[in-house]
Formats: structure tokens, C-alpha cells, sequence
């Protein structure tokens, strides 16, 4: 069978400085708790009954994403990352998919999307899965995310996100 992993995604406000989502977004609205408790639900289905261990051939798994750096404030990043790492979770995070979000970061937070990212409780040692439009050097993250030290990240270039919006 093909294998699932289900990735409950933390969503919080509708961009860097937002106090809460906009009335569009509110229908996706999560906090770390209830994503997390929605980790845990998920983690229950994949579970033998008989061993309370998970199945070695498991279809179904989870991870936790975050929407986009945008959406989140550093104290709930910091929460769903050190979940993820303490149970060994992958861990999604959209970087910047649009250049308007890189340039948002550093109007906001003085740093760009990755530099953040690290400042902010994602460490290189954590499985993670970026994905970046052509918003940032694949280089640069990779200098942050070096593969050849105990770093077991990942990271995708999907140039064709969003394609003509900026």
C-alpha cells in the first residue's frame, strides 16, 4: 500500500505583525495545542492495540506543519518545534513562497525568511522539510541547513508555486 503522513498545520494570523487571521482565513484557524492534540490523535490510529507500539508497517503517520513563517509567532514556532524534535516528527514549513514575504520578514523582523526560522527554534538537527519558491538562494539555505553535519533536513525548490503573483 502507499503510506500516508498527515501534516496538521498551524495557522495563527494573516501576516507578520497580524493580530489574528483575516475573516477569510478563520476557517483554517489552529493554535499548537490543538494542532498537537491533533498529532497525538492521528499517532493513536497508527498504534498496534496489542503492543501500544507503532506498526513497523504502518500506512499512516503524522507530522506537523506550519503554514508559513508569516503565520505563525516565534513562542508557537518554538512549541510545534520542540514537539516535533522530542517525538521525532517531520516538521513542514513553508519559508516564503512569494518574494512580498521575504520582503515582509525583514520590514517586520529585521532578518530574512531562514535566518528567522533559525533564530526562532528550528535547528538543523531537526528533520524539516522547507519548501521555498525562488524567494530565497537554495545556497543560503543550505549553508544553514548543512546535510553533511548530523543535519537530516530537507529542502525543496519549487520554483513553479505561485506562479504569477508577487
Amino acid at each position: 500500500g502507499i503510506g500516508l503522513t498527515l501534516l496538521p498545520t498551524l495557522y495563527m494570523r494573516a501576516g507578520f505583525g497580524a493580530p489574528a487571521l483575516d475573516e477569510a482565513q478563520r476557517r483554517f484557524a489552529s493554535t499548537p495545542d490543538s494542532v498537537l492534540r491533533t498529532v497525538e490523535a492521528i499517532a493513536r490510529l497508527a498504534v498496534d492495540a496489542g503492543t501500544s507500539k507503532t506498526s513497523p508497517g504502518a500506512l499512516l503517520g503524522a507530522g506537523v506543519a506550519v503554514h508559513s513563517l508569516r503565520a505563525v509567532d516565534a513562542a508557537a514556532l518554538q512549541e510545534v518545534a520542540a514537539h516535533a524534535r522530542k517525538v521525532s516528527l517531520p516538521l513542514h514549513i513553508h519559508v516564503a513562497e512569494q518574494r512580498q514575504e521575504v520582503d515582509d520578514c525583514v520590514a517586520h523582523t529585521g532578518l530574512r525568511p531562514v535566518e528567522w526560522l533559525l533564530q526562532n527554534g528550528v535547528k538543523p538537527t531537526l528533520p524539516v522539510l522547507i519548501w521555498n519558491a525562488s524567494c530565497e538562494n537554495k545556497v543560503q539555505m543550505m549553508r544553514h541547513f548543512d546535510r553533511s553535519e548530523q543535519s537530516e533536513s530537507e529542502i525543496v525548490n519549487a520554483p513553479e508555486v505561485n506562479v504569477g503573483r508577487n
